[in-house]
């Protein structure tokens, strides 16, 4: 509880963390209270149980924060387990909860691709992307390493020195996803990417 105390009253640290300053937690904080009930009840406490063990330990804000970090970091649901002293199985619990409530509010590739294709204008193209150039690039995550030595041929990615996937996303400059294409094997080239599967990038 200290731990996040500390980054949540931090602003660097939570900008670290969740990729947001205090003002735009505090706003995403207070559309997650609305559709997850009030700011106080902790997660799970209307399911009663004579022994909750630490599934009910995680207030609103708490939870959040764990959801961002998670969305930002990539950390694995063990390590979150870690930092916030609960078990893998509840930090999942919480996820389910808080993923679906989150992918409603933030402006997800899914979302923006969906605003882009609505524009009719200059104008209107201008307030969802305002004052920024989109960016087109390869991006590569970590995979596990396969058994089969021609699929390791074929997933081993030069760049990364490691096995990956990759993906052609287009984002602005301020990182914000505005598209993302189909995911390739990590040995893929960019251009190999685009060239077979073209992104619509609507208007």
């Amino acid at each position: 509880q200290e731990l996040i105390a500390r980054i949540l009253e931090d602003p660097a640290r939570l900008q670290r963390a969740t990729g947001l300053d205090l003002d735009q937690f505090e706003y995403v904080l207070e559309g997650f209270v609305k559709d997850s009930g009030s700011m106080d009840t902790r997660l799970f406490a209307e399911d009663n149980l004579s022994d909750p063990g630490n599934r009910c330990l995680l207030d609103r804000r708490a939870a959040l924060l764990l959801t961002l970090m998670r969305k930002k970091t990539g950390t694995t649901q063990n390590i979150l387990g870690l930092v916030f002293e609960i078990d893998q199985s509840t930090v999942s619990r919480y996820l389910k909860i808080t993923d679906p409530i989150l992918s409603g509010m933030l402006p997800t590739a899914d979302r923006i691709a969906k605003l882009i294709r609505k524009a009719r204008t200059p104008e209107q193209l201008e307030e969802i992307i305002p004052d920024n150039p989109i960016i087109v690039d390869g991006t590569e995550v970590p995979r596990q390493r396969p058994a089969d030595k021609e699929e390791r041929k074929k997933t081993y990615s030069g760049k990364k020195k490691n096995f990956t996937f990759n993906t052609t996303v287009i984002t602005n400059k301020e990182g914000l996803i505005l598209n993302m294409g189909r995911t390739f094997e990590g040995g893929t080239h960019d251009l190999t990417m685009i060239a077979e599967d073209p992104i619509d990038f609507g208007r």
